[in-house]
């Protein structure tokens, strides 16, 4: 287990930035779902202080926001590279899991972050949708480089809502990939772990528990989906993320389970959006208000070609970008 001191670092940002406990850092101790902001600030915090210097700008943070809005930022400012989570983020998302999925989320001091061996399908999917954030954020973190001169933020918010620019939502996706390769390790971990072994089952079953949390992160953010959009908002719209994130996914698991010499069948990508779409539905009918998840699979299938043909020009763009993950790493 980690043991970083939350109210020490807290406490630090107070004096030496303008942001203030009282009104801006949320002080989980004795609060509601206490041990799991604890694991969370603990794990987060473990990985941004052994992330190089060359990648992003030390001293590297995490706090979690006062604010019951549901948001996530990445920002570099009074020196320092921030990510925050909004305590509404983490209390909406864990309720909306234990409320409708009906399994208590695991909270014993005692636990790892990351041992996910016996525990319920609940715990899983918001660990691996939590841990996919934070890695998205520290994604923008690397995109913004380790000049501290320069002041840069970017929010996750809900609606996605902003100006669209085709870099951003390139970078966005760059930010997402940036994830999904340390995320998919993850997923690997723990199909190592399960005691019945590797099969293509339990694989298969690892994997769309994993997205499914990931998907729900995404209509949380928000409010459900809407119609599909391509140019428009500061960020892609979830069904093209989502699209996007499955193929990598697949695509790094299967990979990296050949490493390991366990061998499977190729998953089908219809397979696992069916998968998620059917979950979804059974469980969140009247959550987002008529915005049903089913549509993910009725979209994917009846805007495929356009998706891909998006999805294809925002990797290409990435790939290009000067400041990505994918070129910053490089260096």
């Amino acid at each position: 287990m980690y043991n970083h001191d939350y109210i020490k670092n807290a406490i630090e940002l107070d004096v030496n930035t303008e942001l203030s406990i009282k009104k801006d850092i949320y002080d989980y101790n004795y609060k509601r779902l206490h041990f799991i902001f604890e694991q969370t600030y603990n794990f987060c915090q473990e990985n941004l202080s052994n992330t190089n210097s060359k990648h992003i700008f030390q001293p590297a943070k995490i706090y979690f926001g006062v604010s019951s809005e549901i948001n996530a930022s990445a920002r570099r400012k009074w020196g320092y590279s921030l990510i925050k989570f909004n305590k509404g983020l983490v209390e909406e998302f864990h309720d909306l899991l234990y409320c409708r999925f009906g399994e208590r989320i695991k909270e014993s001091p005692e636990s790892d972050f990351l041992q996910y061996e016996k525990k319920p399908q609940t715990t899983i999917m918001f660990q691996t949708a939590i841990l996919f954030l934070f890695y998205h954020e520290l994604g923008h973190l690397i995109q913004f480089g380790n000049n501290g001169f320069c002041e840069k933020e970017e929010s996750t918010k809900t609606n996605g809502s902003g100006i669209y620019s085709l870099d951003d939502h390139a970078m966005e996706i760059d930010a997402d990939l940036y994830a999904c390769s340390y995320l998919s390790d993850h997923i690997v971990e723990f199909i190592k772990m399960i005691p019945s072994g590797p099969k293509e089952e339990n694989i298969k079953n690892s994997i769309i528990c994993s997205l499914n949390g990931i998907f729900l992160l995404f209509l949380m953010f928000n409010h459900g989906a809407g119609n599909i959009y391509f140019d428009r908002e500061s960020h892609p719209h979830p069904y093209i993320r989502l699209s996007i994130i499955i193929d990598y996914i697949l695509d790094s698991i299967e990979s990296k389970l050949k490493m390991a010499e366990i061998s499977i069948t190729k998953i089908s990508k219809q397979i696992i959006v069916n998968e998620i779409g059917s979950i979804c539905e059974a469980r969140l009918k009247d959550y987002f208000e008529g915005n049903l998840p089913s549509n993910f699979k009725k979209t994917i299938q009846k805007n495929e070609l356009n998706i891909k043909a998006y999805a294809d020009l925002l990797i290409k763009k990435r790939n290009e970008h000067p400041h990505s993950t994918h070129n910053r790493l490089k260096v």
